[in-house]
């Protein structure tokens, strides 16, 4: 699996998270399988096989996320340069098919919020189209892009992280 560069912030939701999947929902769905299995035959019985779908369909999430804590790289805010685009950083660019700058922040799949859902500005994916194109690249690069929307040349116009 690759490593996933996370905030500090992220890893410790993801742990709280782990955690109550393996305490108290693996607790609830044990005993509706107990609950099913009073109801006599297994064979025909569909309480029976939704509690064991549920128990299949909890253990595949909780490897899911051991594995992508196993894997976490926590990003070191303060040690982000602004002298490149890199995760955490926030990036404004000059998109030619909008006709417009735009201001967004570079994150981890696990952590992206494109529309800006979670408060402040959108945040895209490091393995986007456009964010896994404009990481490595410097102020006043020139970024080509090849995407959904048709290829296209991304200005890099500032690069900060956080208020510096």
């Amino acid at each position: 699996m690759n490593n996933n560069q996370i905030t500090a912030a992220k890893k410790k939701e993801l742990e709280h998270e782990l955690e109550q999947l393996k305490t108290v929902v693996r607790a609830d769905v044990a005993e509706e399988l107990k609950e099913a299995r009073s109801h006599g035959d297994l064979s025909e019985n569909a309480e029976y096989d939704a509690a064991k779908l549920r128990q299949e369909q909890l253990e595949i999430k909780i490897s899911e996320l051991e594995e992508i804590l196993r894997y976490a790289v926590i990003i070191d805010e303060s040690a982000i340069s602004t002298d490149i685009v890199s995760v955490g950083c926030i990036v404004t660019f000059y998109d030619p098919h909008l006709g417009r700058d735009m201001t967004c922040s570079i994150k981890s799949s696990l952590e992206a919020d494109p529309q800006g859902k979670l408060g402040g500005i959108p945040s895209i994916s490091d393995r986007s189209e456009v964010g896994s194109s404009l990481l490595g690249h410097k102020l006043g690069d020139e970024v080509n892009v090849h995407s959904r929307l048709g290829d296209r040349k991304l200005l890099i116009k500032n690069i900060t992280v956080g208020g510096r």
